[in-house]
């Protein structure tokens, strides 16, 4: 119903919001700031949530949009606008959840990048550390 588009919709707006945020070229310090709150439990958990969600809503619009499809469209001009639009609607919020889930994916995949590069960059640190004891 309702609810879940805007569901649908809000939860596709912060991961996309997110995603923004991740792209972002940040200073180092701000970066290493992002990083550490990426790295923690509770983010851990957050993800572990929202994922569960994502995928929840997927299969949901998923079998919706089969059960709306099976049916046959009904004869009178009035009940088959109905239908088509029902169908219509199933099949938007289906593409939409889709989107949705790769969005998902593409979150964890740059968390991921940014914690290693946080790792490599803390490397670099410490190797430029060591030259300039050695020189």
């Amino acid at each position: 119903g309702m609810f879940e588009q805007y569901l649908v919709f809000f939860t596709l707006t912060v991961e996309l919001l997110i995603l923004s945020v991740m792209m972002l070229p940040l200073p180092k310090q701000l970066a290493k700031f992002v990083t550490s709150k990426l790295k923690s439990n509770a983010n851990l958990y957050f993800i572990a949530t929202f994922g569960l969600i994502v995928v929840y809503m997927f299969v949901d619009s998923y079998l919706y949009m089969n059960k709306i499809t099976v049916e046959s469209p009904p004869e009178p001009i009035k009940e088959r606008n109905a239908y088509y639009l029902k169908k219509f609607r199933s099949e938007r919020n289906f593409y939409m959840n889709c989107f949705m889930f790769v969005c998902f994916i593409m979150i964890i995949r740059i968390r991921q990048m940014v914690s290693k590069r946080s790792k490599l960059e803390e490397e670099v640190d410490r190797l430029e550390e060591e030259l300039k004891v050695l020189q």
